[in-house]
C-alpha cells in the first residue's frame, strides 16, 4: 500500500513539474498569486457545498435500504470515503470495498448491503458528470463561435455515459450471466491466490461469493422500489456535482480569466479523464486535461488556463483530502478505542 501510494505521488510529481515547467512556470506563479483571494474562498465553500449535497444523495440511498444514519455522522463518512478514493491510484474504484466498510463498522450495518448502497451511491453522484456536462457540449457546439474545428472529440462524454449505462443495465438485467462470469474469474483467482494464502482464498469460494451477490442485488431490487428516494438522491448528485462547476467558475474569475458557466461544467466533466493517470486522485492527469480543455473550448491562456487548473484542484482535490484525513483519523481511534473497550 505504501510503495503504491509512494509511487504514485512520484508520477504525480513528475507530471505536475512537466505540466507548469513545458507552460513557463513564472508565467503560471504570477498568474496565481494574482488571484483576488476573496474571490478564490469562494471556491472551498463550493466544495464544502459538493461534500454536503454528496452526503445527502448518500442519506437518500440508505434510506431506500431503510438504514437510518444520522447525516452528521454520515457526512464524516462520506468526506472519510472520499480520502480513501483519492488516497491511492484508481482510487476511485479500488476504495469502494473499503469504504464500505467503514460504513458498516461505524453505522452497525451488514457489509453486503452496505457495498451495494456504496456503489450506487456513487454511481448517482457520477452521473451529473455526463448529463450536465452533456449540457455543457451542447452549449458550445451551439452556443459559441469556433475558429477551429474539435467538435468530434467531445462527443466522447455522451458516447462515455451510454456505454455506463448499458453496463448498468446488463449487470442488473443479466444477472446470471455476470454471476456465472464472476464465479469463473472467482475460480480462476482462487487458485493461484491459494499458493500465497490459504485465508484469502477462502473468502474466494463460491458459497462466499454467491452470499454477497444475493446481498447485492436484494439491495439493488429494494433500491429500485423507492423511486423517491432515488429520484432525490439524483437531485442532490447533480447539485453536488454544479458546486465543482461553481468551484471552478469562481477559481477563473479570481484569476481575471472568467468564462460561460457551462464551460465550466463542461471542463469539470472532462476533466474525469485526467483520472486515467495512475496518481492518487489523478493528480497531474486531471491538471493538464482542465488546462487543455480550458484553452480549446474557453480560449483562456495557457499560463492562465494552467494557474486556473492548479488552483482548482487546491480546492477541489487536496481540501477535502486534507478534510478526509482528518474524519478517517478520528475514525480509526473512535474504532481502536471501542476494540479496547
Amino acid at each position: 500500500m505504501k510503495r503504491r501510494l509512494a509511487l504514485g505521488l512520484a508520477v504525480a510529481a513528475v507530471a505536475l513539474t512537466i505540466l507548469v515547467v513545458s507552460v513557463g512556470w513564472q508565467d503560471v506563479l504570477d498568474a496565481m498569486r494574482d488571484a483576488d483571494r476573496t474571490i478564490f474562498s469562494l471556491a472551498f465553500l463550493a466544495v464544502i457545498g459538493t461534500l454536503a449535497f454528496r452526503t445527502l444523495s448518500w442519506h437518500q440511498v440508505l434510506q431506500s435500504v431503510e438504514r437510518a444514519v444520522p447525516r452528521r455522522q454520515l457526512f464524516g463518512i462520506f468526506t472519510s470515503a472520499t480520502f480513501m478514493k483519492y488516497a491511492t491510484p484508481y482510487g476511485q474504484v479500488a476504495a469502494t470495498p473499503a469504504i464500505a466498510y467503514v460504513l458498516s463498522q461505524n453505522t452497525g450495518g451488514e457489509f453486503e448491503g452496505d457495498f451495494a448502497a456504496v456503489v450506487s451511491g456513487d454511481f448517482i453522484n457520477y452521473v451529473p458528470y455526463y448529463t450536465l456536462g452533456t449540457f455543457g457540449l451542447l452549449y458550445l457546439i451551439f452556443g459559441t463561435a469556433w475558429t477551429f474545428d474539435v467538435t468530434a472529440r467531445f462527443y466522447l462524454v455522451p458516447l462515455i455515459f451510454l456505454a455506463i449505462l448499458a453496463g448498468f443495465l446488463f449487470i442488473w438485467y443479466r444477472r446470471e450471466t455476470v454471476e456465472r462470469a464472476l464465479l469463473s474469474v472467482a475460480d480462476w483467482s482462487r487458485r493461484v491466490v491459494a499458493r500465497v494464502s490459504p485465508r484469502v482464498a477462502e473468502a474466494l469460494s463460491k458459497e462466499n461469493l454467491q452470499d454477497r451477490l444475493q446481498g447485492f442485488y436484494s439491495t439493488l431490487d429494494l433500491l429500485a422500489t423507492d423511486r423517491r428516494s432515488i429520484l432525490l438522491a439524483l437531485f442532490f448528485g447533480h447539485l453536488g456535482w454544479l458546486m465543482l462547476a461553481v468551484a471552478l467558475y469562481v477559481t477563473l474569475y479570481a484569476i481575471g480569466s472568467p468564462i460561460a458557466f457551462p464551460l465550466a461544467m463542461l471542463a469539470v466533466a472532462l476533466s474525469k479523464l485526467g483520472f486515467l493517470v495512475p496518481a492518487p486522485g489523478g493528480l497531474g492527469g486531471v491538471e493538464a486535461t482542465l488546462a487543455a480543455v480550458l484553452v480549446l473550448t474557453a480560449g483562456i491562456g495557457v499560463a492562465a488556463a494552467t494557474a486556473g487548473a492548479l488552483l482548482f484542484r487546491l480546492a477541489a482535490y487536496w481540501f477535502p483530502f486534507a478534510l478526509g484525513g482528518i474524519w478517517t483519523a478520528v475514525l480509526s481511534l473512535r474504532g481502536f478505542q471501542s476494540n479496547r473497550n
